[in-house]
């Protein structure tokens, strides 16, 4: 099975002189080193996924676990970053992510050597002119969790106007198969639709575990085959919502694997065992008796005590043995 594109960076600039941004100065200003931290934080979540990062519930509960702050905490750092446009506080209200031009600049910068980086317009905040000039531009279509809901992403806006006469590679066949496949497409943007599934394994691994290297990758793809991306995927979910890495998800995914568990229906079998398992009588267990002394006993009879030996009895003795 080949391994998927990982559209994120294994690394990003960052200026030696980056605190003396006015913008990250003043969050600074109002948190302190830790807001500092914190912000540095999700560049480096952002770089490490792509372009721009989901900020749904999920992600903000994993965020504030790995970084060890409250979530309220979090929050208030984050919407001083809209206040100060670290990150762009209009996409964020529209699609639920963070995003700004400097991020976008140089994450573009880092992919020019890339063959094709797939970029949907709606999210862009960078110029016709400043987009033209990275040939390896994809545009496409995708249904991100939105932070409000019903907004109409698809709707005609200036921002999206600006790229109409750009030339870019625009996969067809997938708007075309969209078009034509509208019952099963309505399905998977149901609100019920599970949000892990829209990425991969491998983004996964980098949104909660950090920044994925080679074998951590072949690891991945070895598993995936063993079992399935879905399981490797539910795997790196319970680790990490019970706080532990990526060796703890292995675990759990080698544990399937003796069992033969390929499947998720399996897997929540598999749970529903183990639970009724913990519910049950544990028999034929051997049962820890004490043994009472006997002066503990109802029938003892204390001994008669020993008679003290006279010189009577010693004459007595010696008479006899005389005899």
């Amino acid at each position: 099975m080949a391994r998927p594109t990982n559209a994120g960076l294994d690394y990003f600039p960052l200026d030696t002189d980056i605190d003396q941004d006015d913008k990250l100065a003043l969050v600074e200003a109002d948190f302190g080193i830790k807001g500092f931290g914190i912000v540095i934080k999700l560049l480096m979540k952002i770089y490490a996924t792509s372009y721009y990062y989901e900020w749904g519930e999920k992600e903000q509960k994993l965020f504030s676990r790995r970084v060890n702050v409250d979530i309220n905490y979090l929050s208030e750092v984050v919407n001083a970053t809209f206040k100060w446009e670290v990150f762009d506080a209009e996409l964020y209200k529209k699609h639920g992510i963070l995003t700004s031009r400097g991020v976008q600049k140089r994450y573009f910068e880092a992919c020019v050597r890339r063959k094709e980086v797939e970029v949907a317009k709606s999210y862009l905040l960078l110029t016709q002119n400043e987009i033209e000039k990275y040939k390896n531009i994809v545009y496409v279509d995708i249904n991100p969790r939105s932070a409000v809901p019903n907004v109409n992403i698809n709707s005609s806006s200036p921002d999206e106007n600006v790229y109409a006469g750009t030339q870019s590679k625009v996969k067809e066949s997938k708007v075309e198969e969209s078009k034509g496949n509208n019952s099963s497409t309505e399905e998977k943007n149901t609100p019920a639709a599970d949000p892990i599934s829209k990425i991969n394994a491998h983004e996964f691994y980098q949104n909660n575990f950090g920044v994925e290297n080679s074998i951590t990758s072949q690891n991945i793809e070895m598993w995936i085959e063993d079992l399935s991306e879905e399981l490797v995927i539910e795997a790196m979910q319970r680790a990490a919502l019970d706080q532990k890495g990526y060796r703890y998800a292995e675990g759990i995914m080698k544990n399937w694997d003796k069992k033969s568990i390929k499947t998720m229906d399996e897997v929540k079998a598999e749970d529903v065992a183990f639970e009724n398992s913990k519910k049950k009588p544990k028999f034929n267990q051997a049962v820890r008796t004490e043994k009472l002394p006997d002066w503990a006993q109802e029938d003892y009879v204390p001994p008669k005590p020993v008679e003290k030996w006279t010189a009577e009895d010693q004459a007595e003795f010696e008479k006899m043995i005389g005899e």
